[in-house]
């Protein structure tokens, strides 16, 4: 173990932050001592944000310090989603689970106050989505789908065929949404063209199944998104309405996307693998999960780094797209990864099969 290592490992049992950083092409796991539950970058600044139990972090360093903002919130209820205004890094929005709802921040989160006129009792908050184009704009997927027309002041219930369990606002076509959803008898995706008031179901040719997870533009290909559908990740060229899945297959379903738009669109995903915390079984042999990238759209995929980061659960990109941000469901902190600027060149030569598989240990000859 490197001092280097050794510094960052000893600030976090001590509870302080590491001014040491772990340098390029490898990952640090640096951020607040506490199990993160949502993780949010400022599309504009680059800052960082992570909530923990109880508390919101933020780091202007990439991760090498982190200052807790805001008040204590209630440990017992999980903040499950967090979300930048793009135009505007003093607004921030978090999701409460249960009944916590929305709280806003306008002051680069110094207070944080509460929005949700308009919700119900126990609204949910796996995913709070501005659209950037109109960020007073906001959509709240919970346990049922809302949309605000006025920065978070008012809520107004979608109707939804189904249960969406993923989000993204076209950044290309106004009021043009598009949600998924993996629960029959609905699953498939959704799109709207009048911000979320009427749906129409589109076709999934090529057996893609349903997303289950997550919904993403890639701004530097008008048009071309991504979005996982069981344990496979799929591209649209055409703004959602046809796609096509890779052949790479994750450990598990859940898997989460970033893409990087500054560099002409490297993909991130992360794979949680197969190992169930909590199970009394053995640790986890040739564990595999992490994040991946991949250069070809979705098609092939190398785990980023050298090392495991064991149930990779969230991944983000930093704008300029030196720095990319994971965390773990089942360890504390933030890990980051640190290019060689200006380089993102891949740590090693992407693997160029046509069927890669990922998260999963290789069956074993009998």
């Amino acid at each position: 173990m490197t001092a280097n290592v050794r510094a960052t490992f000893l600030s976090l049992l001590l509870g302080v932050a590491s001014p040491l950083f772990g340098g390029v092409n490898a990952w640090t796991n640096n951020g607040p001592v506490a199990l993160v539950t949502a993780l949010a970058v400022d599309p504009g600044s680059g800052a960082v944000y992570v909530a923990t139990p109880g508390r919101i972090y933020k780091s202007a360093d990439h991760g090498a310090s982190w200052t807790p903002i805001g008040p204590d919130f209630d440990p017992q209820r999980y903040i499950t989603a967090l979300a930048v205004d793009p135009t505007d890094a003093s607004t921030i929005y978090a999701g409460i689970e249960q009944d916590g709802g929305v709280v806003k921040s306008s002051d680069g989160g110094a207070t944080f106050a509460p929005s949700r006129n308009g919700l119900p009792a126990y609204p949910g908050a796996a995913e709070i989505v501005i659209d950037p184009k109109n960020p007073s704009t906001i959509y709240l997927e919970g346990n049922y789908l809302y949309r605000s027309e006025d920065a978070g002041s008012n809520w107004t219930f979608l109707s939804f065929p189904g249960t969406a369990d993923s989000l993204a606002v076209d950044p290309n076509v106004p009021n043009r949404v598009l949600a998924g959803s993996f629960r029959s008898p609905h699953g498939g995706v959704w799109v709207s063209e009048d911000a979320g008031q009427n749906w129409h179901a589109v076709a999934n040719p090529g057996n893609t199944g349903s997303p289950d997870s997550n919904l993403i533009f890639d701004t530097s290909h008008p048009g071309r998104m991504y979005g996982t559908f069981g344990t496979t990740v799929a591209r649209s060229d055409d703004g959602g309405e046809t796609w096509e899945r890779g052949d790479a297959s994750f450990g598990n379903s859940g898997t989460r996307l970033a893409v990087d738009s500054a560099s002409g669109g490297i993909v991130y995903a992360t794979d949680a693998g197969q190992c169930i915390v909590g199970t009394g079984g053995p640790p986890c042999v040739n564990d595999l999960s992490g994040v991946y990238r991949s250069d070809d759209q979705g098609q092939t995929w190398t785990r980023l780094g050298d090392q495991a980061i064991s149930g990779a659960s969230t991944v983000a990109v930093d704008p300029t797209g030196q720095f990319v941000y994971a965390s773990s469901l089942r360890s504390n902190g933030v890990s980051v990864f640190e290019y060689p600027w200006p380089s993102r060149l891949p740590i090693q030569p992407p693997a160029r099969r046509t069927r890669t598989t990922l998260g999963r240990p290789e069956p074993q000859n009998r």
